[in-house]
């Protein structure tokens, strides 16, 4: 009986992960598109965005969008857009953390490798932080050497990947785990 409520348990805690990354996802979704964020950004700009929607960014891509922006625009992501950028990373790195150690808990592989996987999103999480940071300067300084454009456009797209890779992960660990499932109810 009492390993009944701790399988009970664990289904449940699986569950409430599940539901806070489409929590996360919702927000996201509300924030960036929410009347008062990204579509006054567009309005602001003409159309122009954050440089964290694409994969990779030139320095004059960077600076026909900081030109774009304008006053308000800069003011209005130094304000807001910025703090929201850094508060969404966070809780996604924090959650795909927690369902990595919940799948590695389940699977219980034999190879040590396979622990340092959780560092997947922490770096993916390290890496949008370092990027953000970087924004947050070139938008507030906006400097002409091209040079210093490109640290970011790094830092952008390690994070792109990072965080590409950390859901490619969770998706192996969770087919991994219906497969183990599914093998176990064909053995008995």
């Amino acid at each position: 009986m009492i390993l009944f409520f701790q399988k009970l348990a664990l289904k449940a805690r699986f569950v409430g992960i599940i539901m806070a990354l489409l929590l996360f996802v919702a927000a996201d979704s509300i924030l960036t598109n929410f009347p008062e964020g990204m579509a006054r950004l567009r309005q602001i700009s003409a159309g122009h965005g954050l440089l964290e929607e694409h994969f990779w960014f030139t320095p004059s891509q960077a600076r026909q969008i900081f030109t774009a922006w304008g006053k308000p625009g800069v003011e209005w992501y130094l304000t807001t857009g910025a703090w929201l950028s850094v508060l969404l990373p966070l809780t996604a790195a924090g959650l795909f953390l927690i369902t990595c150690l919940y799948f590695l808990k389940k699977i219980n592989p034999r190879s040590s490798g396979w622990y340092l996987s959780p560092f997947l999103p922490l770096a993916a999480g390290a890496a949008t932080l370092l990027q953000i940071l970087s924004e947050l300067l070139l938008a507030l300084f906006q400097p002409t050497s091209d040079f210093l454009y490109y640290p970011g456009a790094v830092l952008l797209s390690t994070s792109w990947v990072l965080w590409i890779i950390s859901g490619l992960f969770v998706v192996f660990l969770l087919g991994w785990q219906f497969f183990q499932r599914g093998r176990r109810l064909f053995r008995n």
